[in-house]
């Protein structure tokens, strides 16, 4: 169980740092989302795997969650404060965005109950430490079905 934990507080701050904002900005479009998506998860799960063994060996579940996604709050804490005054705002905004469309509904792809749990934890979390921030965990289902399909009843591409 301790091997888990520091893997994870290791590697954790990798589901955002591996996703450039831009880019994944990009490619937050009806015709992209999936592909791009099913990408970053393929690409995180070694990290999905481990947070499924820390469910289901923790005997501290709630400490653990929190523990485990401290790295990285404080490396998105970092990112936004050592960003220029001028382009805080905009960091954050991008930040928060890869965080709403990437990274916890990756953590919600591990398909757990407690997968919903840490997604709800590191959501707090992120909320408490950027003030302005609001982003609640949704799944990429959830998210996909948000673009529209039809225009006028017409099957858009």
């Amino acid at each position: 169980m301790t091997e888990t934990k520091e893997y994870l507080q290791n590697a954790i701050e990798r589901l955002l740092l591996d996703m450039d904002p831009k880019l994944a900005l990009k490619n937050f479009k009806k015709s992209k989302y999936e592909t791009f998506f099913g990408e970053y998860c393929n690409k995180e799960k070694e990290i999905y795997a481990k947070l499924k063994e820390l469910f289901e060996n923790s005997s501290d579940l709630s400490d653990d969650m929190k523990e485990a996604a401290m790295p990285l709050i404080k490396r998105a804490e970092y990112i936004v404060k050592s960003t220029g005054r001028f382009t805080r705002e905009r960091q954050l905004v991008d930040l928060n965005c890869v965080m709403a469309f990437y990274v916890l509904p990756g953590i919600l792809t591990i398909g757990s109950k407690e997968a919903g749990d840490f997604a709800l934890v590191i959501a707090g979390l992120w909320n408490e430490t950027f003030l302005n921030a609001q982003i609640t965990p949704g799944t990429f289902e959830e998210i996909n079905s948000g673009f529209r399909k039809k225009l006028f009843g017409v099957p858009i591409q």
